[in-house]
């Protein structure tokens, strides 16, 4: 089943729901612990995959070359902590996304390694499926 979220994911093993889920290991270790959600040690941890890439921002190769390159100058130069700190964005923690990411960096194809790596260990139809 798809539970809806990470957390719920978690919840959905913590009521009895499902005999297993995928989660952010900070759901299950910290987050809804300080929460009060879970108890510490209430949801045991059995495998963890490689990195989870995030949803990328691709750019169409159709776009005018100039457009790319302003959209790949602002994503790579200025949607990232230390930019938006510098001009007042943000103060203090600045976060972005769900977990404590910098920013946007550009990545290669091997970056999904751990997706392929969870879908081969699954074997889920949804790894397969369009």
């Amino acid at each position: 089943m798809f539970a809806g979220g990470h957390d719920a994911s978690v919840l959905a093993v913590a009521s009895g729901q499902c005999d297993a889920g995928f989660a952010y290991d900070t759901m299950v270790d910290s987050q809804l612990i300080e929460q009060g959600s879970i108890q510490p040690g209430q949801i045991a941890t059995v495998w963890k995959s490689e990195t989870i890439a995030g949803s990328p921002v691709a750019i169409a190769d159709d776009l005018p070359a100039d457009v790319k390159r302003k959209l790949t100058t602002a994503f790579q130069e200025k949607a990232n902590q230390d930019y938006l700190k510098a001009n007042g964005f943000c103060s203090g923690e600045c976060t972005l996304g769900d977990e404590d990411s910098w920013g946007y960096r550009p990545v290669d194809d091997a970056l999904y390694d751990g997706v392929r790596e969870v879908c081969d260990v699954t074997k889920n139809k949804s790894c397969t499926e369009a």
